[in-house]
């Protein structure tokens, strides 16, 4: 048996990345609480107005990432077309 060696701290994240990639995980998060529920609602689980209004909050929470999601992939594609369009 070898023993083990140094732990190795993952690659150091662009500062940028950190809110881009938070956004992201939530965005990811809100999307599996979001499919419990219509799969919990699908088998027959009956919802308080209160959890309807979560709900709600949340699916708005996760419709509102995706758009700022799609805005920003829709502007690094311009630039990067933009880019290789004005390259000699």
């Amino acid at each position: 048996r070898s023993a083990p060696g140094p732990a190795v701290a993952p690659p150091a994240a662009h500062p940028a990345a950190s809110p881009i990639r938070a956004m992201l995980e939530r965005a990811v998060g809100n999307e599996k609480q979001i499919d419990a529920l219509l799969d919990a609602a699908a088998r027959g689980k009956t919802f308080k107005p209160g959890e309807l209004l979560a709900l709600q909050a949340t699916v708005a929470r996760y419709s509102q990432a995706v758009e700022v999601v799609s805005r920003v992939a829709d502007r690094l594609v311009g630039a990067v077309k933009q880019t290789m369009g004005t390259q000699v």
